[in-house]
This record gives structure tokens, C-alpha cells and sequence, in this order.
């Protein structure tokens, strides 16, 4: 195939006003998506791509995260280009005080079932309208419930189009396949999203007692959570879960893009053994609880490639135990991979309003490439439970001067000046690229406490850290915390 190939633009998109993308000189679909644009193409593997920009008005400044890939844009008037690098698939692009830019850059498409196939349904043959003029969630629930009930068929393909619904519920196996200019919208109407009373939540859409689910292709979830809640305001019996699987084994979510949500956007809850893979979150600022990853009373779950613009936090980790009818939960094994995070609130929140151990939480290469409140935030776990280990590694945070601070300890549901019983909290390889407005203490617990935070060759500042006094300088602070280290390829342990 040739280096770039571009998507059809998603029903009812908007084109942005403000900028103009090629890719390799093919020209790119930018959409105005309320205060951001973001344009999206697809890139051959190993292909190097060079990125045009044209704005309408003189470039004076170009910052292109994540700042530590060392993109140099070249401006020229009114343009700016670069190279996109090989293994790259999302950049924000800042140019003077303009509106954010996001690329994306997918992978070619390796699975996807062909309309037509033994094992496929197309959601046309239910008689739905798909120019999203009329709510048809009876429809939708009815290809729904049929796929699960065939012996024969497992896939509901979406063609292009926009298909209109309230409250879809799976309790079975099968996959849902969005083609390329396919887009589920959220109904404007609020009794469209009737409580679950087994579940006692509102949903967009729910998963619940299933082994065996897949949510897959290059199409858009939209829930209209801002016009929702401009509805009906801060009611937050009114709020609504875009996507949750709840008591589910075996979840794969790949390649979609789910915005738009009136409360948290992809919620993992009771599930073990899930793969959320290229996923896209755009919740752009609007409204509180507007979180992109949340992920509660789970094992095994796996976040690669993924991207969130978020107006709460990027990734929540926690164990919530909400829903009654069901054990309680530890959390343990969560691996975010080559990810990327922008959001005015926290990076990562782990252990909000949680009452269980949470474990084995790792961070590998992924940038926050901003996070206004704080890149990390942890909370005391109520009852006495205790973190085990927190892994940063090969990870970048940006404009932490910008940030309220790099690090947060706090009480069950944001107390100030709390402390937090964890085994080990590790940077490796990680860059901080300078201290926050205010200083980060890590504070254990009177009793347990935190017992050991580990820094390894990491940056702080453009400079190596050698020394615990380094830290210091960097505007951390240590308070019951029995063992901190620090070593560095540069300049040896400290």
C-alpha cells in the first residue's frame, strides 16, 4: 500500500476552519471537534511520514508533544512540517494560541469481517435508519440479541452511517464491528437511558456476565454528553457511562474512537483479561466526571496504544466494589503501554474512594504530555488495605510547571494532606521536565507507611537525578517513607 491512506469524515463532522493537514502530501480530514481538531489517516508500517500544517495566520511558535521524541517543526510563513517518527501514533500539536491540533496515526486494519460473511449481520437488515434522524434502540437491541442467541453468527457489522440509540445492553458473547464512517450516537432524550436496576447505573453501553465480548473497527461512540448535561446541569443522578463492561472475562476493545461522554468514557469493572488496544478518547473540557480509562476490581487488563484528551482523569485505577451483587475485588495487574495523556485534572488517579488492594500497576512508555491538577495522584485505600507496587517506566511528563504539582497523596475522596501504605512506588528511565507549582510529598502511613520509592536514570529538568538531594531540588519531599534511592547510568547511586 502507499505510506498514508485517509479516512472518510464521520457523519455530520464539521471541517476545521483553522488548520490544514497532508500527509505525505495527501491531504487529511481535520475535524473541529468543540475546542479541538484532530486529524486521523491511516500509515503503512515503517513508513516515515512527513506532516504539512497550514494555518491562517503567521506561525510565530510550534511545540509538538510528546516533547521527548525531539520533533524540531520547520515554519515557514504560514506552514510548519516534520517528520513523523516510525513507531508514532499520536502527537498534539500546539501553534501559536490556537486550539489544539491532535495527528493520529493508525496502523493499517490487520482483522476486520467482511460484510457478507457466514458469521456477520449487517445492522442494515433491521430495517434501522442510519442518518441518525430517528432513535432506534429497539431496532439496535434486536440485532443485539439476535447475533448472541445464533449458533451461527457472532458479528454485528455497522456500515457507514450514523445510528441513533439510547441504552444497548450485551449478556452474551459476540463481537460489534464500526466501519470506517460509522458513528453511534447518543439519544438527546434522558428516558432513552433507563436505570439497570441489576446494576443500579445508567449506561450508553453495557456488557455485563459475559465471556467473550469484542468492540472493534475505525468507526466513532459519541454519547452527546455535552448537550446532555448542558440539559440537564448538575444532576448527577442524570450522569451516563459511555461504555462498561461489568462481571465480563475476555474483552477486547480495539481501534475505536469514544467520545463525547456524559460521564466516565470506557469503564472496566469486575473484568479479567482484557485488551484495550488503539482506542481513542476525546472528552474534550466541558463538564466534570468526564474521565477517559477507568478501571475498578480487575485482573489483567492491558491498555496499548491508546489516547486520551480528557477534561477528568486520563487513568483511574481503583476497586469501587459498587455493585453489591458481586464479591469484592482486588485490582492488580493493569499494564498502560505506549500511551498518551492530556487532561486539566490528574494523568493517572489511582485508588479514588477504594476499599481494596491494589497491585502490580504498571506505566511503560507512555507520555503525559500534560495534567494541570497533578501527573499522579494515589489515595489512601479505606480499611486499612495496601498498595503493592506502582511501576513508572520510560514514561515523560511535560509542563509540570503548569501543573498544581507532579505528585499528590490524598484520603479516600481528595483529603488534602493524607498519606498512603504502598510496597513500592518505582520511576525508571522517566523524564520530568521540571518542578510543579507546588511540592510533591510522598507520605506514607503512620504504621505501614511507603516502603521504598526508587528513582532509576531518571531526568528531572533536562538533568540526570543523582541524589536524594536532587529530588529535593526538584520539589520532592519524603515523610514515612522507610527507603529512598536513587541511581543513574550518569552519575552512579546516591
Amino acid at each position: 500500500m502507499q505510506n498514508v491512506s485517509t479516512y472518510v469524515p464521520t457523519p455530520g463532522s464539521a471541517a476545521s476552519t483553522v488548520f490544514a493537514v497532508s500527509a505525505d502530501e495527501a491531504d487529511v480530514f481535520v475535524e473541529k471537534f468543540r475546542s479541538i481538531h484532530y486529524a486521523r489517516f491511516i500509515r503503512a508500517e515503517g513508513a516515515r511520514v512527513r506532516i504539512q500544517i497550514a494555518v491562517g495566520e503567521k506561525v510565530e511558535s510550534c511545540k509538538v508533544s510528546p516533547a521527548r521524541l525531539g520533533i524540531a517543526p520547520e515554519i515557514d510563513g504560514n506552514r510548519v512540517s516534520f517528520l513523523l517518527p516510525e513507531r508514532t501514533r499520536h502527537l498534539l500539536v500546539r501553534v501559536n494560541q490556537l486550539e489544539d491540533l491532535i495527528i493520529l496515526a493508525d496502523p493499517p486494519e490487520t482483522v476486520k469481517p467482511k460484510l457478507g460473511g457466514t458469521n456477520v449481520v449487517d445492522i442494515m437488515t433491521f430495517g434501522v435508519d442510519n442518518t441518525g434522524n430517528t432513535v432506534e434502540t429497539d431496532k439496535i437491541q434486536q440485532a443485539i440479541d439476535s447475533v448472541i442467541a445464533s449458533p451461527d453468527k457472532d458479528t454485528l457489522y455497522f456500515p457507514r452511517g450514523c445510528y441513533r440509540t439510547g441504552t444497548l445492553r450485551i449478556n452474551g458473547s459476540m463481537k460489534i464491528y464500526l466501519e470506517e464512517g460509522a458513528l453511534i450516537k447518543g439519544s438527546l432524550g434522558f428516558d432513552d437511558y433507563p436505570v439497570f436496576e441489576r446494576y443500579r447505573k445508567r449506561k450508553f453501553l453495557l456488557v455485563y456476565d459475559t465471556d467473550g465480548f469484542e468492540l472493534s473497527g475505525r468507526g466513532v461512540i459519541d454519547g452527546e454528553g455535552a448537550a446532555l448535561n448542558d440539559k440537564y446541569q448538575t444532576d448527577e443522578s442524570k450522569l451516563i457511562d459511555l461504555f462498561e463492561t461489568i462481571n465480563c472475562r475476555n474483552v477486547v476493545i480495539r481501534d475505536v474512537i469514544l467520545r463525547n461522554s456524559s460521564n466516565w468514557a470506557c469503564l472496566l469493572s469486575n473484568t479479567e483479561d482484557a485488551v484495550v488496544d488503539n482506542v481513542k478518547v476525546l472528552n474534550v473540557p466541558h463538564h466534570l466526571w468526564m474521565d477517559a480509562f477507568d478501571v475498578s476490581c480487575c485482573k489483567r487488563i492491558s491498555y496499548e496504544n491508546c489516547f486520551a484528551y480528557s477534561h477528568d482523569d486520563c487513568w483511574a485505577i481503583m476497586t469501587l466494589n459498587r455493585y453489591r451483587r458481586l464479591e469484592r475485588a482486588e485490582t492488580s495487574n493493569i499494564t498502560v503501554r505506549n500511551c498518551t495523556g492530556w487532561t486539566p485534572c490528574s494523568g493517572t488517579r489511582i485508588g479514588w474512594n477504594s476499599k481494596d488492594r491494589i497491585d502490580g500497576i504498571l506505566f511503560e512508555n507512555v507520555d503525559f504530555v500534560f495534567a494541570e491538577l497533578q501527573h499522579i495522584a494515589i489515595h489512601r485505600l479505606k480499611g486499612g488495605a495496601l498498595y503493592g507496587t506502582i511501576v513508572f517506566n520510560n514514561c515523560g511528563f511535560e509542563r509540570c510547571s503548569e501543573s498544581s504539582r507532579f505528585l499528590l497523596c490524598a484520603g479516600p475522596d481528595h483529603e488534602p494532606g493524607e498519606s498512603v501504605d504502598v510496597e513500592e512506588l518505582r520511576f525508571i528511565d522517566c523524564s520530568i521536565d521540571g518542578p510543579a507549582q507546588d511540592r510533591a510529598v510522598v507520605r506514607g502511613g503512620a504504621d505501614y507507611g511507603v516502603k521504598e520509592v526508587v528513582f532509576d536514570n531518571v531526568l528531572a529538568g533536562g538533568k540526570a537525578v543523582t541524589s536524594v538531594s536532587d529530588l529535593s531540588d526538584m520539589g520532592f519531599d519524603f515523610v514515612n517513607v522507610s527507603g529512598v534511592s536513587v541511581a543513574s547510568k550518569i552519575g552512579g547511586i546516591g
